[in-house]
């Protein structure tokens, strides 16, 4: 479910549109669109993102703080694994999406005062402070960007 709330999020930053289609979706999570439509019912359910049918999906509040918080603890653990073991860059990637799911608050703390409370990721995107208040900030960029495209780019 994490998967795709952090998938979710991220097709909708990097689009050019608000909603994300099931088939957007399942090409990127290299998944079948009946497996997408059944998460985005579960998803929908818990209140997590608003589903129109064959138009796609969009995060609520709610389930923007939940993929954020992963993306969070991704980005930390690929700061700590780099910085203390050596990894690569493209050697991370597998480590931190296994452990990004497991990190308590508590450990995801230790982590940033650990790392020197980093602001950027190692890809200069913005890191979201503990207490994910930064989340307004991702919104609204995201929305203004969202209403740029829009009144240049027609939906698809």
């Amino acid at each position: 479910m994490e998967d795709y709330l952090k998938a979710i999020y991220y097709l909708q930053w990097n689009s050019n549109r608000a909603r994300v289609r099931t088939s957007e979706l399942a090409a990127h999570l290299n998944v079948t669109s009946p497996t997408v439509s059944s998460m985005y019912t579960n998803l929908s359910e818990r209140g997590l993102i608003e589903h129109k049918k064959y138009k796609g999906a969009v995060l609520t509040t709610e389930g923007e703080q939940i993929a954020l918080n992963v993306l969070r603890n991704y980005w930390l653990i690929e700061a700590y694994l780099t910085t203390e073991f050596d990894y690569q860059l493209n050697e991370v990637g597998d480590e931190a999406d296994v452990l990004e799911h497991h990190l308590s608050d508590r450990l995801a703390n230790a982590l940033t005062e650990t790392l020197g409370r980093p602001d950027r990721t190692l890809h200069g995107e913005s890191v979201p402070r503990p207490s994910l208040e930064s989340s307004a900030l991702h919104r609204s960029d995201f929305l203004a960007r969202a209403a740029k495209n829009r009144s240049s780019t027609p939906e698809q």
